[in-house]
């Protein structure tokens, strides 16, 4: 038997969004290699990741999530392409959203929300971003990756963001992620 699903809860990005990311993934893949490239339609920004949920913890959880439709929309900005882990094999590679004040205020309620319902608060610092790539895959490279993202720092996109959504999470699926149910915030639809 397996265990629960797992779920996370994350900002949508619009489709604009969407397509420069695909885009800039299409461009990278020529020169760098990751075992894993996010599909274009699982293109988000965790919010926050709760791993494995029973049914009666996901209809608690649904229900306390409503609190958060008393938060305004997000004007967001899409700021060039950054890197996690070692600067010349990194494990992740990913589109940095720059962190505004609402967005900090939205992550605070989510993390309070998730508290509330049982989960564990998060460690980390939040880091706003939209992960392209991740599982570096060991090659040669004839630039370094730093070389290769610096035609993509001074990129930058605005979007607005009018709801949030809980995701399930499908591994053996392409793309894997399922919305559960979105959250509109004030002044969305």
């Amino acid at each position: 038997m397996t265990g629960n699903p797992h779920y996370f809860i994350a900002l949508p990005v619009p489709q604009t969004i969407k397509e420069t990311v695909s885009d800039w993934q299409s461009d990278l893949k020529e020169s760098l290699t990751y075992k894993q490239w996010t599909h274009k339609d699982d293109l988000h920004i965790t919010l926050k990741f709760l791993g494995s949920v029973s049914d009666d913890g996901l209809k608690n959880l649904i229900k306390e999530l409503h609190r958060v439709e008393e938060l305004p929309m997000l004007s967001l900005e899409l700021k060039g392409i950054k890197t996690f882990g070692k600067p010349s094999s990194p494990r992740v590679l990913y589109a940095n959203v720059e962190k505004t004040k609402l967005l900090a205020q939205l992550v605070g309620k989510v993390e309070n929300i998730a508290e509330v319902c049982g989960f564990d608060k998060e460690a980390r610092e939040f880091r706003a971003h939209i992960t392209i790539a991740k599982k570096w895959n060991d090659h040669s490279l004839s630039l370094p990756v730093k070389k290769i993202l610096s035609n993509y720092l001074n990129e930058t996109h605005e979007f607005t963001v009018d709801h949030i959504r809980l995701y399930q999470v499908h591994p053996s699926r392409n793309p894997k992620y399922e919305v559960v149910k979105s959250f509109p915030l004030i002044g969305g639809g």
